[in-house]
């Protein structure tokens, strides 16, 4: 396990790095590497990302922790097995947001990505039912 001061430096030399490749683009949301983090690393990254993401399953509500986000895996593996009627029913009654993660979107995905065709039907079926989707980004800006 690192140190706090060897993640926060992990984390500034990497800003640094994509600075150089990227340009000035911002980076405001963070994800949990592994979905690992400390009370302390929380504490940090949340005053320094406008909201930072865990690979804890949940739908985020009224009441949020914006260091410490709820999030399903999208992976070409689980697309079946998602409890898609459990979301339906969840954001019909208790209104919130769901976020998707994955590592990669392409035609051979990894174990840890999904298929262009099953993203989009996974887009499609929330658009179908008059859910809105837009990035975490965006979402944030709402609730500030």
């Amino acid at each position: 396990d690192a140190s706090p001061s060897e993640v926060q430096a992990s984390i500034l030399k990497n800003a640094v790095k994509t600075k150089s490749v990227l340009g000035a683009v911002p980076f405001n949301n963070f994800a949990y590497p592994f979905g690992e983090v400390t009370l302390a690393e929380k504490k940090w990254l949340g005053e320094k990302f406008s909201s930072c993401r865990s690979i804890d399953p949940g739908i985020n509500g009224k009441s949020i922790d914006r260091a410490y986000l709820r999030a399903f895996p999208l992976y070409e593996s689980l697309v079946k097995s998602l409890p898609w009627d459990h979301f339906w029913r969840s954001l019909k009654n208790n209104p919130g947001w769901i976020i998707f993660f994955s590592h990669d979107v392409q035609e051979n995905p990894s174990p840890f990505g999904i298929h262009p065709k099953s993203l989009k039907t996974v887009l499609n079926k929330f658009k179908d039912r008059g859910i809105d989707i837009a990035p975490v980004a965006e979402v944030v800006k709402l609730l500030e």
